[in-house]
């Protein structure tokens, strides 16, 4: 993911790995510190599965921030790391359904988008950020995009060095630890 941040103070973020599932509790806080700015909420749907009830906190405060879900069906960052270090087919464990996060926040009482098409991203949310309530745009995107950043973590490791003689255990995005 890339961002253009035009000003001091406009991107919170927990950094390139780690604190898995803070985007939505680092939304809010960023809406309560802020409450005249707009607030957009960049999630994986692996990690809103983590704090998804944090809607039901958006929509009991009236916090009207736009959670945008990368709805890829995937632990994106460990399959493709799987498949960098392992080879294609060799995943475990990876899988997410194609889960209907706009609905399920809707039951809290949240605007819903759902989002097929690229050229229906920009309409949705517009909608969300006109809504004046909190939103989930739930974005389905192509699983088999690899970010840039899972592929520097993973760097060169292959099923050569990954499987050698000795008796060692890989960990994805990580180089080898002798």
């Amino acid at each position: 993911m890339a961002a253009d941040v035009r000003a001091p103070g406009r991107w919170l973020s927990h950094g390139y790995l780690g604190c898995l599932g803070t985007g939505m509790p680092f939304a809010i806080a960023a809406k309560v510190a802020h409450p005249s700015r707009p607030v957009v909420c960049l999630v994986g749907d692996g990690s809103v599965g983590l704090n998804f009830a944090e809607f039901d906190t958006m929509v009991r405060h009236r916090l009207p921030i736009v959670t945008v879900v990368n709805n890829d069906r995937l632990w994106g960052m460990s399959a493709h790391g799987q498949d960098l270090i392992f080879g294609a087919g060799r995943r475990v464990v990876t899988e997410l359904a194609p889960t209907r996060y706009d609905l399920a926040a809707a039951g809290f009482g949240c605007h819903a988008e759902y989002v097929e098409r690229p050229e229906d991203l920009r309409p949705a949310l517009e909608r969300a950020l006109a809504a004046g309530r909190p939103a989930c745009v739930n974005v389905m995107t192509d699983p088999s995009v690899i970010a840039p950043i899972t592929i520097a973590m993973v760097g060169e490791a292959t099923a050569s060095n990954v499987m050698g003689t000795e008796e060692r255990v890989q960990l994805p995005y990580y180089t080898d630890l002798e």
